[in-house]
């Protein structure tokens, strides 16, 4: 009986032994979750300025919070005056955080409606980003590859950008009738040569359906100079094709240049290159052989 009781004994305090080491082993928690407001950067109806929307999500240390801001970027916003100009098709493979620099790796990052959708494109990413802690810088790669801006060049890591970083032209596409050039605001980055970017964004062609683009298809700005009031404007040999759209059509074709580059205050006239050199002519209509002035008379306002 007594051999019968201290087995017993035995056997609750190894039980007791049991439970108390179960206890003194502390319990797995899941990931907290947390949730952060973050602000989205789109542009507006014609790329001169930003417009903001504030969305909030939920994440855990688990998930990767740059990558989801720009995932939710992509979602496009919620307000009919706001407009992503992110190409459609492109994804986020990866946000890397290191340094105070932010390095985005995207796909599909291509296929632009002109220069001043990739700008905006850029700085939607870059302002997006730059909103959360600690982010200074934000490196655009596409597939692991540095991004080539639309200027030939890597961009490498950029800062914030603000309206005051842009400014904004005055340039000019035909009417559906060719009979009158009708004016369209651009909006180009600071820093970038105006008198290049009107002509490249001429031969990007209209925003709006009911304008026409002037410039023959596949003609490309070489270069381009100012001297004495003089811009002279080098252009590639695509640029003669203003033919086929007789003597209406090469009107419009040269004076949207004309007319878009003397609304620079340092240009008073243009003399028209091609691959380097004077043409006679360009199809047959005018003298290209010296600089052409403004013709105020074919501009429309309010069309």
């Amino acid at each position: 009986m007594r051999k019968h009781i201290v087995l017993v004994l035995l056997a609750v305090m190894i039980g007791l032994a049991g439970c108390s080491s179960a206890n003194d082993q502390k319990p797995q928690t899941a990931s907290q979750n947390k949730q952060a407001e973050i602000t989205l950067y789109y542009a507006n109806s014609d790329n001169s300025g930003f417009v903001t929307e504030n969305r909030t999500i939920i994440y855990n240390e688990k998930n990767n919070i740059y990558k989801m801001a720009l995932q939710e970027l992509l979602k496009g916003p919620s307000g009919d005056d706001a407009y992503l100009r992110v190409p459609k098709g492109t994804d986020v493979k990866d946000v890397k955080f290191s340094d105070g620099i932010a390095t985005a790796d995207l796909s599909g990052f291509t296929g632009f409606g002109g220069t001043m959708d990739e700008a905006m494109a850029r700085a939607s990413i870059v302002n997006t980003l730059t909103g959360l802690d600690g982010v200074k810088k934000v490196a655009i790669t596409v597939d692991g590859k540095d991004y080539i801006g639309a200027s030939g060049n890597p961009m490498g890591p950029m800062s914030h950008m603000d309206i005051s970083d842009t400014k904004t032209y005055k340039i000019y596409f035909s009417d559906s009738d060719a009979e009158n050039l009708v004016p369209e605001m651009r909006t180009l980055e600071k820093g970038k040569d105006p008198a290049s970017g009107i002509v490249e964004e001429l031969i990007e062609g209209p925003i709006r359906s009911d304008l026409v683009k002037t410039m023959p298809e596949g003609t490309k700005l070489i270069s381009l100079k100012i001297k004495d009031g003089i811009a002279y404007v080098n252009l590639s040999k695509e640029f003669k094709q203003i033919s086929s759209g007789g003597s209406t059509g090469e009107t419009m074709a040269l004076y949207s240049v004309i007319d878009s580059l003397t609304e620079l205050p340092d240009i008073k006239e243009v003399q028209f290159l091609i691959e380097g050199k004077k043409a006679d002519t360009s199809a047959g209509h005018y003298d290209l052989s010296d600089p052409l002035e403004r013709d105020p008379f074919i501009i429309k306002e309010g069309y």
